[in-house]
Formats: structure tokens, sequence, C-alpha cells
């Protein structure tokens, strides 16, 4: 029974995501020049970013540096049907020096809602590890109902603030978020 149960739930989910059509990512950015965006993989429901977006200033005398990285992922669900995203995780890396300030900021919407997704760090204090930023479970943004096309929106910024020299080192890995889908209300 819990072998049919299960294979019903898979069935499920495999069908689900039939009725969505995703189209072709394009991307780009200070943070993810072509061909740094590694793989957007989903699958049950739940979507990871793999990114290469990596801000270092080692030594350097500018006293702010900036880099970003926006994604935008068209998707069309069948009639009847809406998409829902919601943000999960950030993992990555930092190592930064006294006197140094860095801030991670993730948003994710689709192009034209009114309320995004965010996720937003600052790190002030010295710091030399890994690092999870999840987001709160927060009600899912939902597309327009189906048969119309809907632009799914990722950016990611990243910023360090501090006196020349500095050492700073912040590699962002992946973003997750989740995927849900229903009938339209």
């Amino acid at each position: 029974m819990k072998n049919l149960i299960l294979f019903a739930i898979l069935l499920t989910s495999i069908a689900t995501f039939a009725q969505v059509d995703f189209g072709t990512m394009a991307y780009g950015g200070t943070g993810c020049p072509a061909g740094s965006l590694t793989q957007l993989e989903i699958q049950n429901g739940q979507a990871q970013l793999l990114l290469d977006l990596t801000l270092e200033a080692n030594g350097q005398q500018a006293s702010i540096l900036r880099k970003s990285c926006n994604v935008r992922l068209p998707m069309r669900a069948a009639n009847g049907y809406q998409v829902g995203i919601r943000l999960g995780k950030i993992t990555g890396f930092l190592a930064q020096d006294k006197k140094v300030r860095t801030s991670l900021n993730a948003r994710l919407s689709f192009v034209g809602a009114l309320k995004p997704q965010t996720l937003k760090k600052d790190w002030s204090t010295p710091i030399n590890s890994d690092f999870q930023l999840n987001g709160a479970l927060n009600d899912y943004l939902w597309t327009n109902c189906g048969g119309k096309d809907s632009m799914l929106s990722i950016d990611v910024a990243a910023l360090t603030v501090g006196k020349a020299p500095r050492q700073t080192t912040l590699a962002v890995n992946d973003l997750n978020f989740d995927f849900a889908l229903r009938r339209c209300k």
C-alpha cells in the first residue's frame, strides 16, 4: 500500500509539472557573465539555480565593490492553472577582515508583480566560513491564470564596502526555490 501511495505521489508530481512549459533562460550582470551560470534544475516542485557569483576585493583600493546576477525564465501554465514560487535558501562562502561590510540581496518575482520575495543579509564583523540563508516560508507568488506567458525574475546582488586595502571574498553557490501549481482562483 505504501508503494502504491508513493507511486501515486510521483505520478502526480510528474503530471503536475507537465502542465508548465519553461522557455529558454537568459541571464547577465557583472556577477554572472556568459558561461558562468551552470545549471537550473527543476524537479518535483523544487528548483536549484547553480550560480558562480564571486566578489573579491583582495588589497584593492576601491572602497565599494558590487556584483549582480540577473536571471529571467519565461514560463506558461496550461489553461486553468497558475504557477507559484517561493524563495528557499542561498548557500555560499564569505571571508572578510575587519572594517568591511558585505551585503547580499536576493529577489524573486514575476515581472510586473507588486510584491517580490526578498532575502537580505549584512555582515559587518570578520568571518571566514560557509553560510546558508533561509527564506521565510512565505506564501507563494502566483502567475496570472494559465495560457498566458509569465516571466520569472531572479536577481542576486552583492556589495562590499570598506577602507582600502581590504580582504573580502564572497562566493554565492546556489539559490533554491519551490514551485507549486494550482487551479486558477
